[in-house]
């Protein structure tokens, strides 16, 4: 049985190594929580807030995470491989070396967010606020698949 936490307000919780694999999260209040590696795969942490959290090296492996409020949020060495983050909000968001491994960043905001050295192989973008042209080079370089992008003709357009 998955823990059932939707709505619950865990502002500024310190959960360092916390496991709470598939938990429900929606619509939780996270804002400036410390989960540093805490293992939260599998959750639902759609619509939630987490403004200024710290997830150095926490694992959100396969999470619905479609519209979450990640603003200033330090992800670096986070593991979001093949997690939804869709229309996320990444704006100043830390991801050095953030695993994206076949993530779904369609619509995030990636606004002065750092994303140096992110692993981004087969993470799908598509109409991303803050990505400049050439970080979108650099990125499709890395292995990132751009949805949006019809000058190239390497990138698979898939149809809405």
């Amino acid at each position: 049985s998955r823990a059932e936490l939707s709505e619950a307000n865990l502002k500024g919780a310190k959960l360092r190594g916390t496991n709470l694999k598939g938990a429900d999260l929606s619509l939780a209040d996270m804002t400036q929580v410390c989960l540093i590696r805490a293992n939260l795969s599998y959750v639902h942490l759609i619509r939630a807030k987490l403004r200024k959290a710290e997830l150095i090296r926490t694992d959100l492996s396969h999470s619905d995470l479609r519209g979450v409020d990640l603003q200033g949020a330090d992800l670096s060495l986070a593991i979001f491989e093949n997690a939804d983050l869709r229309s996320a909000n990444l704006r100043s968001a830390k991801m050095n070396l953030t695993e994206l491994h076949g993530a779904n960043l369609r619509g995030a905001d990636f606004s002065d967010a750092d994303i140096r050295g992110a692993k981004v192989k087969g993470a799908r973008f598509a109409k991303n606020r803050g990505i400049s042209n050439q970080m979108r080079r650099v990125l499709m370089r890395l292995g990132a698949i751009f949805e949006d992008d019809d000058r190239d003709s390497s990138i698979v357009i898939i149809p809405r």
